[in-house]
């Protein structure tokens, strides 16, 4: 029926008698075909109303409550109810909020029923339950990307007392390690966010050995929980080969413990493009994760290289680098001399960043660096907190010809403060801060 046809039929109705709840009953069918003809979008092509609807989603997994998408699109009408239940994508993320309902379980199956076959994107964010843990491994082999974060979790622990520090670690092995997925065949990206004395090794060894196509693995104030590792010297280690991962970001540690990046002891990655070390690069687990992985690093981003003792050898580690990053460095001549003296270190550099959080002095070795390598480097960006001087007052307006003369011929020379402008060559004066 057209939409005056049913109007005309709701109006009639409401002068009928008879039974007050079939009369309403039939008066609701009606109202639902009509607004089903008044609605835009339900007489849009189902894949153009599909895209919209997803586009409306948030760009991290959303939870599954009412007042947010895609559930929202639940409660606005049947029409759209019926629509949104039969997209697919629609239903292939969700934040999963730890500790969750009773009745969570059966919320977490009517939405991968929605979700149908399609790839997940998954987010465990608290401490695990072990019930919907291991009803989300049932859908192991459609997580395409998986977050897992403990990070709460630890914040309340620590106000704990002492005394109950191993019952932590036990929990959360059982929670993890008792639940753990056969197989993850689909799954490109991995995030793990924790906090000290949170997470075993196992655990996490074990979810890279059964996803063989990971491309993508961050690990963030993560400390390894003390106790399954005391005999690792005496007993050989099984390495994971990841033959797929092209980007590894190491974040941040919470406690400068000594065994840091004790992860990078039993891993190795021989086709690794991207690298990224929150903290400091100056230990002995990243050197022999390089060596034992030789990869093809195009990028290398260091956040602290402040105490690299050998920092020539530990670049010759990385020379097919083509962007290196670092946001602190104490000595800079140091990089600026292997630059200019040693041309087989970072032989194809292309792009180098740094940042600095105390005064940066541009002088001789800056410039020579620069010269020396001008047939490559095609960008050079300096960040600094505070202040940026001449460390060569009589040579100043020669450092800045010099600078001006590589930005001639092509070279992308940026220079300013974090978080402020770019500052203009031309401002850089002797003896005076920019």
């Amino acid at each position: 029926m057209s939409a005056q046809e049913l109007l005309a039929r709701i109006e009639e109705m409401e002068r009928q008698t008879g039974d007050p709840k079939q009369l309403e009953h039939n008066r609701v069918l009606l109202r639902r075909q009509l607004n089903a003809l008044r609605d835009p979008v339900t007489r849009l092509p189902l894949e153009i109303a599909s895209e919209i609807f997803v586009q409306c989603l948030p760009l991290e997994p959303p939870r599954a409550l009412p007042a947010e998408t895609p559930a929202l699109f639940l409660g606005v009408c049947n029409s759209w109810s019926t629509l949104v239940s039969s997209i697919p994508a629609l239903w292939s993320k969700i934040h999963i909020e730890f500790p969750c309902s009773e009745d969570f379980q059966a919320v977490l199956e009517r939405w991968f029923k929605r979700a149908g076959t399609h790839p997940l994107h998954i987010y465990l964010d608290g401490p695990l339950d072990a019930a919907i843990a291991a009803f989300v491994w049932r859908s192991s082999d459609q997580l395409e990307r998986l977050e897992i974060s403990t990070a709460g979790e630890a914040e309340e622990e620590e106000e704990e007392e002492e005394g109950d520090e191993e019952d932590r670690e036990l929990v959360f092995r059982e929670l993890l390690a008792g639940t753990q997925p056969e197989a993850l065949p689909l799954l490109q990206a991995l995030k793990i966010t924790g906090c000290v004395g949170v997470f075993s090794r196992l655990p996490i060894l074990h979810l890279l050995r059964v996803s063989p196509a990971l491309a993508d693995l961050s690990f963030h104030d993560l400390e390894l929980v003390d106790g399954d590792d005391d005999d690792e010297d005496e007993v050989p280690q099984e390495v994971v080969v990841l033959p797929e991962l092209r980007r590894l970001v190491y974040g941040r540690d919470k406690l400068a413990l000594s065994d840091k990046y004790k992860l990078l002891k039993f891993i190795s990655a021989p086709l690794l493009e991207s690298f990224t070390l929150e903290a400091s690069a100056s230990h002995a687990n990243v050197t022999s994760f390089l060596q034992r992985s030789s990869p093809p690093l195009q990028e290398l981003v260091i956040g602290d290289a402040g105490d690299l003792e050998q920092l020539e050898d530990f670049l010759s580690l990385t020379p097919s680098v083509t962007r290196l990053e670092i946001n602190w460095l104490a000595r800079t001549e140091e990089l600026f001399a292997i630059l200019a003296g040693s041309p087989s270190v970072l032989s194809g550099l292309q792009t180098l960043e740094l940042s600095y959080t105390d005064r940066m002095p541009v002088d001789d070795s800056f410039v020579r660096a620069s010269e020396t390598r001008s047939n490559q480097l095609r960008r050079f960006v300096l960040t600094y907190r505070f202040r940026l001087v001449a460390a060569n007052a009589a040579r100043a307006s020669e450092i800045l010809g010099a600078l001006r003369g590589l930005v001639a011929s092509g070279m992308d020379i940026s220079i300013g403060r974090v978080d402020g402008p770019q500052i203009d060559l031309n401002e850089l004066v002797s003896g005076q801060d920019l």
